[in-house]
């Protein structure tokens, strides 16, 4: 696997960047880069493969290329240093090969999808000579999670992850959606992968984009990659406002994929039909804090 587009490069360090915010070791501790470069030592080592990097070195690399480094010519933006080819190489094939959840072979192989009209999109909604995204990309940069119980046994956690925005202002997004019996949810930071992949109910994974409008209003749009299905997002609330400077931390989203539909009785009572939603809508609010 060599000579990866800048689209396919993209969706390794995205993909990297969710292997990174989700592993725990056998503690519950979150992986540190160390920990994340001997399983890509290890993986080149099981298929008779070498990396020519010391672990202090190859570390540092995997770091730089999901994390970024300061430009000192800007310091609100960040330059992401692409591996040399054979990490580059590495890095994807342990990704595709042994966590084909985030990110399959067939998901990097396949065309880049167009991005004209949400850059169409973010033109038409900014104001002239104000592009927040251009001018602090890092604002959203990360990682956001919510948990959520479903009420019928099962507890759902979704995982945001925010690229930095494209030099036009654009917000690469990936979302994985989690599903779990509610009994564990108390012990999932502390599980391996192979426990939690044997307790997951299921997962889906969602990828798209996301504009930041300058009247703080954050719209994200995303499609499942496997049934296609479009969900969007929406801010209600945020301290986007508080944070143009460093990362926003908290997020309320509206959650949008089909609309209510009336019951028979509620056809003609709009005051009704009105009511229920309103009570149904607390389970479309959900609170998102950086993880």
């Amino acid at each position: 696997m060599v000579d990866l587009t800048d689209w396919q490069i993209r969706q390794v360090r995205n993909a990297l960047l969710h292997f990174y915010q989700r592993e725990r070791d056998a503690e519950g501790r979150r992986y540190n880069w160390s920990t994340v470069w001997h399983e890509i030592s290890d993986y080149v080592d099981s298929k008779n493969g070498t990396l020519d990097y010391t672990e202090k070195h190859g570390s540092e690399r995997l770091r730089q290329f999901v994390m970024g480094v300061d430009d000192p010519a800007s310091p609100a933006k960040k330059r992401y240093p692409t591996p040399k080819a054979d990490l580059l190489e590495a890095i994807a094939d342990f990704i595709v090969d042994e966590n084909s959840d985030i990110l399959c072979r067939e998901e990097l192989n396949q065309t880049m999808p167009s991005w004209h009209a949400m850059l169409k999109l973010l033109n038409y909604l900014q104001r002239k000579k104000s592009n927040i995204t251009v001018e602090n990309p890092r604002v959203l940069e990360g990682t956001y999670r919510t948990i959520h119980d479903d009420g019928d046994g099962l507890t759902t956690i979704r995982t945001l992850d925010f690229q930095s925005a494209t030099r036009d202002g654009l917000i690469e997004v990936m979302e994985v959606e989690d599903v779990y019996p509610s009994g564990y949810i108390s012990k999932i930071n502390s599980m391996t992968r192979p426990e939690l992949a044997e307790i997951r109910d299921i997962r889906y994974i969602y990828r798209g984009w996301a504009v930041l409008t300058p009247e703080l209003n954050l719209s994200i749009y995303l499609k499942e990659s496997k049934a296609e299905v479009n969900r969007h997002y929406f801010t209600v609330a945020s301290d986007i406002a508080l944070k143009l400077d460093r990362q926003a931390e908290i997020m309320i989203l509206l959650d949008h994929d089909y609309p209510f539909e009336p019951e028979r009785e509620e056809a003609e009572k709009i005051d009704l039909f009105y009511s229920r939603i309103m009570d149904q809508m607390k389970i479309k609010l959900l609170p998102f804090t950086r993880w």
